[in-house]
This record gives C-alpha cells, structure tokens and sequence, in this order.
C-alpha cells in the first residue's frame, strides 16, 4: 500500500504525503508530507509514528487518518529536491537531495 495521499491529522488540518524518506546516515524510514494550508510547509516525520496511534482522552486513534489516494493533479516529488522539511519532532532542517528506488534522501542542513 502507498504511503502517497491526503490525510486529515487527529487535529482536524489536511496534509499531502509525498512518500518515503531517508536521512543520510540513519536507518530510520520517514515520510515527507507538506501542510495543505498556508505556508505549505514541507515535514518529515517517522513512518511508524505517521501512520501509528496516538491516546487523546484515554482513546486510540490514528495520528493520521488517510482520506484519499494519490492523484495525477497532487504533487510528484520531483518539485520537492532542493527544498528544506522540517522534523516534525526535532524541528531540525533536511535538505530534499534526490529520490531513488521510490525513497527520497535526505540530507540534515
């Protein structure tokens, strides 16, 4: 199944997942996903917390719930290398460097 689609985050706010991502050096699988709302921001956080649960008033529920596939009109990927995304978690920079076998790579700024 693609990670590649819209999402509506436990928050309420949409969100476009990319796809998988790499930072140069870790073994730790992400996704690149973008904010669907001004200023568009480009993220990254870990797939198993993405597509993983989250307790909010002593519930299980998705961190992010899918809402739709991938379409032809939403973003390929190769318009993000070269730009920075933001760790979700951490806050620090990744540089967008290229995409090979489906996996984009990232590079810390």
């Amino acid at each position: 199944m693609s990670i590649a689609g819209k999402y509506r985050h436990f928050k309420g706010k949409e969100y476009e997942a990319i796809g998988e991502a790499l930072v140069l050096g870790e073994d730790v699988l992400y996704v690149l996903y973008r904010q669907l709302y001004a200023p568009y921001s480009l993220w990254i956080r870990p797939k198993v917390m993405f597509i993983g649960y989250k307790e909010v008033d002593g519930k299980k529920i998705k961190r992010f719930e899918k809402v739709s596939e991938k379409k032809d009109t939403d973003i390929d990927g190769s318009d993000c290398v070269g730009l920075i995304a933001i760790h979700s978690e951490t806050k620090k920079e990744y540089r967008v460097y290229s995409k090979n076998d489906n996996l984009f790579q990232l590079k810390l700024c």
